[in-house]
């Protein structure tokens, strides 16, 4: 649908009448498909000109505006095509686009049995958030190190670290401390793994 076909099919005062947020949803919704923040601020403005300042207002309304008091989404962002569409559409914004690479990390992690090697790891996070290499977003981690493999950094030092969440494998395994004992128990039938060896030694067993 042409913008000028959009703006025809809005009843202008009844617009005006609406809360912002509900201005927007109104748009998307008689254009009855995605829209990026800019071709909503544009479509506003030729419908009241001059209201909006700029288009980023527009992006921040729609990441915050809210169904309920139990904090449903009023919109949902396609983190593909960056757009934004109507939640009851029954879809839903991907629940990272405001978390943190490490936030993402931990969650991978706590989600899984067992430590996660980096290169697994950066493939994961580098879907919803743009990650330049694994060893920037190991050092994201962490750091102060480059190369992984070459272990510029004493890993000893860096598990001391009481207040990181993470622990270093020598393997390239990432892991969480809090899940420790819950790998050693996965990993107690090959006495010869690399990593089953450095959770002894962890646990000094």
């Amino acid at each position: 649908m042409k913008i000028n076909e959009l703006i025809s099919k809005i009843e202008v005062e009844s617009f005006k009448k609406l809360h912002r947020n509900f201005q927007y949803l109104e748009i998307i919704r008689v254009y009855g498909s995605l829209m990026s923040h800019v071709e909503i601020f544009d479509v506003y403005n030729q419908i009241i000109p001059g209201v909006l300042k700029t288009c980023d207002s527009v992006k921040s309304s729609l990441f915050s505006a809210r169904i309920n008091f139990e904090g449903d989404r009023l919109f949902y962002y396609d983190q593909i095509v960056k757009k934004f569409g109507l939640s009851e559409w029954g879809k839903f914004e991907n629940k990272y686009y405001h978390w943190s690479r490490r936030e993402i990390v931990f969650d991978f992690l706590n989600n899984n049995n067992n430590p996660i090697h980096i290169a697994e790891i950066f493939e994961y996070v580098n879907k919803f958030k743009q990650t330049a290499t694994h060893i920037s977003l190991f050092d994201n981690l962490k750091l102060q190190g480059s190369e992984l493999r070459e272990i510029k950094y004493d890993l000893d030092v860096i598990n001391k670290d009481n207040n990181n969440d993470f622990y270093f494998f020598r393997n390239q395994k990432i892991g969480l401390k809090i899940k420790m004992t819950e790998y050693l128990n996965n990993y107690y039938i090959d006495d010869d793994d690399v990593l089953y060896q450095e959770l002894k030694l962890y646990f000094n067993i």
